[in-house]
């Protein structure tokens, strides 16, 4: 049975822009190009009691389960709206950085996702 945290996971690479990054460009030469990864999961609602309606193995085909579609949607609105890089320069506050946008995104979705209504012909 699927559980109520089970998201769908994708991971995307964001850039660290550091110093010897900035002094390579400024200065010639090579700098060091950091990357850290970055993991979301994307939940949908209701989820739970669909697959208790139908099933899991009808729920899964209905639903097309096994696409990343959402959560590659999702990583690509990140960068999109977000951006590719990290601006901290601490691990910790890199992880702060992450966290706030990520919760600044799911404001925005949220606030910008349409309702739509069938209307009868």
């Amino acid at each position: 049975m699927i559980r109520a945290t089970t998201p769908i996971i994708d991971s995307t690479g964001l850039s660290i822009v550091d110093e010897g990054e900035w002094a390579a460009a400024k200065h010639g030469g090579r700098g060091r190009r950091g990357w850290k990864k970055l993991h979301l999961g994307v939940a949908r609602v209701g989820v739970i009691e669909a697959v208790r309606e139908m099933g899991r193995r009808r729920w899964k085909k209905t639903t097309d389960y096994h696409r990343q579609a959402r959560v590659e949607n999702a990583c690509f609105r990140y960068k999109s709206i977000i951006g590719g890089g990290l601006r901290a320069r601490r691990p910790a506050r890199q992880g702060t950085e992450a966290v706030l946008a990520c919760n600044l995104l799911n404001q925005i979705t949220t606030r910008g996702k349409p309702v739509s209504y069938a209307i009868g012909r």
